[in-house]
């Protein structure tokens, strides 16, 4: 676009040496009857100019909702982070409990001779059945974590898909209406309503692509819900 409007700046500057004076060129093509070549340039030129103003808020717009996936993509990994330093607490937790069973098994063995065989027995059994719950309730949030790790997988996939649909949903507005809005330096009241029929439809297409998106990753229509509503 830049490089066409300085091409007919130049065609501009060319017609007007070719001619004489922008006046006198003015003033003969006034003469005879036709419009005016250095206005029409300037009127191709102003609206170069304002495509070119649009494209810029184009720009804009979609980097603001870059900016806005970007931060609800992040969401995920910092769910992932507080989950590393859960696990971690609980790693640390269990050390602690294996370093003290080990400081009980090395207490001197005339105390563990002194004690019954029964009671030795029962303090077996309580430690295999403790080792026991505790590996139960590791196997079980080991299971959470996985499901846990596909599911924000799938969100951060399905977040990727719905953010190029709301880009183009952002893309198709400012192209109809932005370059009037450019313009005419005002919008009237009266274009509200056909803004708001748009978008409705846009979004009804775009939940349309959605929903065959989400089925395809299996989620539910909560979350699709949940996700458009972003």
């Amino acid at each position: 676009m830049v490089y066409r409007t300085a091409a007919r700046f130049a065609a501009l500057a060319g017609s007007s040496a070719a001619g004489g004076p922008p006046a006198a060129a003015a003033a003969a093509a006034a003469a005879a009857g036709g419009p005016s070549a250095a206005a029409a340039a300037f009127e191709a030129i102003k609206v170069d100019l304002t495509h070119i103003v649009a494209a810029h808020a184009q720009l804009l717009v979609l980097r603001a909702f870059a900016e806005r996936i970007d931060q609800l993509l992040q969401q995920p990994q910092q769910q992932q982070q507080q989950h590393q330093q859960q696990q971690q607490h609980q790693q640390q937790r269990q050390q602690q409990h294996q370093q003290q069973h080990q400081q009980h098994q090395q207490q001197p063995q005339q105390h563990q001779q002194q004690q019954p065989q029964q009671h030795q027995q029962q303090q077996q059994q309580q430690h295999n059945e403790q080792q026991q719950n505790e590996q139960q309730q590791n196997e079980q949030q080991q299971q959470q974590q996985q499901q846990q790790q596909q599911q924000q997988r799938e969100q951060a996939s399905v977040h990727r898909i719905l953010s190029c649909l709301f880009r183009c949903l952002a893309l198709s507005w400012v192209d109809d209406y932005f370059s009037d809005f450019v313009t005419t330096q005002t919008l009237a009241i009266s274009a509200l309503s056909p803004i708001r029929i748009s978008l409705q439809n846009a979004c009804k297409e775009a939940r349309g692509t959605a929903v065959a998106v989400a089925d395809a990753f299996g989620h539910s229509d909560n979350f699709l819900n949940s996700a458009l509503g972003r």
